[in-house]
């Protein structure tokens, strides 16, 4: 049976302190470039424009920028261990923004 899932808005799911934590047990990343990647990550807001008028910035706790190069590259360190544990499918491909086993 396919399993049907948007990643459009997995983006936004990503906890920070989890991928930080797989980058360095998984990845071996330590020291500044940890540092650098948690910077990266750190002290984002976001707001809404509507009409000539801006909402109060809020505080994004998790997430991985959406849009830039980077983004992409860490929502698959982020999600690496699901393909693996996927066992009952009998192949898993992309069709835009979803995953079909």
């Amino acid at each position: 049976m396919p399993s049907y899932s948007d990643l459009a808005a997995a983006f936004d799911t990503v906890d920070h302190e989890i991928l930080l934590k797989r980058l360095r047990v998984t990845f071996g990343v330590q020291s500044s470039a940890l540092a650098w990647f948690r910077s990266y990550l750190a002290d984002r807001t976001q707001h809404v424009r509507w009409g000539g008028k801006c909402s109060t910035p809020t505080d994004i706790i998790c997430g991985v920028p959406q849009a830039s190069v980077l983004g992409p590259i860490l929502f698959i360190i982020y999600t690496a261990d699901v393909a693996p544990k996927a066992t009952d499918c009998r192949g898993a491909w992309t069709v835009a923004t979803s995953i079909i086993c």
